[in-house]
């Protein structure tokens, strides 16, 4: 029968052996290390970022609620419908399809602007280094895809994604064509350090009704602390400052609309009374 040591000893002698035999093939894990970076690499020039944006909001009816608060079956996520059902109700206002709607109409969100890079294209919003004025008068390119591919600083070749469309136009010069008709101009204080003439870029007009339904779909509310009035608003975007600007716009909304009830609330009020008051008064 084998002692301890005999059987650590063997341990050891098949552990040495092991490393040996790894050895020989030595040369397979700089081959496997190359692809393993390569990948990684590949993976992340080609992914195109998205970023959590979240900001907080305090939703209060302006009375204290006693007690904690319980969550129903058919809660939103983090929200409790226990008490008066007042942050239920100005949760729902907050991300009702309404709502949304009004928070995009005062948002510059109706063509989106990309920039091409080598492998990915990359959504640039405000730094853009062109604008793009539609002519709605004649006709309304929505959901429309377009790449500009600057040939100088003056001119650039204008091309229809998924249509045959292809033609060179000088900066200001009006674009017009039976699907739509809008100029291109310079934005001159995203002009410097941006080598726009070298470049090539896309813009896309969007959808009002679209964008909705997919701003409305990517927003989630959660409370801060179970049963306070504090709730976050989160979004994922693959731009930060175009959700930073959804998300401020959105909760100044709601913030605008709180005080509009109250203010309406009020002079209901007070047009009842004085309503009474001549009521009294009459002889």
């Amino acid at each position: 029968m084998k002692n301890f040591e005999e059987v650590e000893q063997e341990k050891t002698l098949d552990v040495k052996k092991l490393l040996y035999r790894s050895l020989r093939y030595w040369y397979y894990f700089p081959i496997f290390l190359f692809i393993a970076s390569f990948v990684a690499i590949a993976l992340y020039q080609t992914t195109t970022p998205m970023h959590q944006i979240s900001i907080q909001l305090l939703i209060s009816d302006g009375q204290e609620t006693a007690g904690a608060m319980n969550v129903g079956d058919r809660a939103l996520p983090g929200i409790s419908l226990g008490g008066t059902g007042f942050l239920e109700n100005q949760t729902i206002i907050l991300t009702s399809r309404k709502q949304v709607e009004k928070t995009l109409r005062q948002l510059d969100f109706e063509i989106s602007y990309f920039e091409k890079e080598m492998f990915k294209t990359q959504e640039i919003y405000k730094k853009s280094p062109f604008r793009v004025l539609i002519d709605s008068s004649e006709v309304n390119p929505t959901g429309l895809h377009f790449e500009v591919e600057f040939l100088s600083k003056e001119r650039y070749r204008l091309s229809l994604k998924d249509g045959d469309f292809s033609k060179e136009y000088k900066l200001f010069e009006k674009v017009t064509h039976p699907q739509f008709a809008f100029s291109i101009v310079p934005v001159e204080e995203n002009i410097p350090g941006s080598d726009y003439h070298e470049k090539i870029y896309e813009f896309s007009v969007n959808s009002l009704n679209q964008l909705v339904g997919q701003y409305q779909s990517k927003l989630v509310l959660d409370q801060v602390v179970n049963g306070s009035s504090i709730v976050e608003i989160s979004i994922m975007e693959n731009n930060v400052q175009k959700g930073i600007d959804f998300l401020n716009k959105l909760a100044q909304n709601s913030v605008d609309y709180t005080l509009d009830k109250k203010n309406r609330i009020a002079l209901n009020t007070i047009d009842f009374i004085e309503k009474q008051l001549v009521g009294v008064a009459t002889p």
